[in-house]
């Protein structure tokens, strides 16, 4: 299992934040699964 970079958590906190998007969502433009975007 790799690692998220900080790169990748800014990225997911500016789509959750900013454009306040949903964790599904979120996963599914990363290909994730919702529990390794909730983290």
């Amino acid at each position: 299992m790799e690692m998220i970079t900080v790169k990748e958590l800014a990225r997911i906190r500016r789509w959750y934040h900013r454009d306040e998007l949903s964790i599904s969502e979120i996963a599914r433009r990363c290909g994730w699964s919702r529990n390794t975007v909730k983290r």
